[in-house]
């Protein structure tokens, strides 16, 4: 079965009900391969929700740093456009 609108609609809700709960974490780093489509989807995530430097990537051996819950409310934003 395919994804159908209504499925992206209730993946959107939960990944904001998680983002809301990830927010609360002690620790929110997310790990990421350094590959070109991560450093494009970090870098995308940085300058939609206005990072100070959305062009630096935290970056440390081998990996892109970000924090999970943002990158949860950005992929359920793009999940309803």
């Amino acid at each position: 079965m395919a994804i159908t609108p209504a499925m992206l609609k209730f993946s959107a809700e939960l990944l904001d009900l998680a983002s809301d709960e990830f927010s609360n974490n002690g620790c929110n780093d997310f790990y990421l391969k350094d590959t070109p489509e991560n450093r494009e989807l970090v870098t995308a995530l940085q300058t939609e929700e206005r990072w100070d430097e959305p062009e630096t990537l935290n970056l440390r051996e081998g990996k892109i740093i970000t924090q999970d819950w943002c990158l949860m409310r950005f992929l359920a934003r793009k999940m309803r456009e």
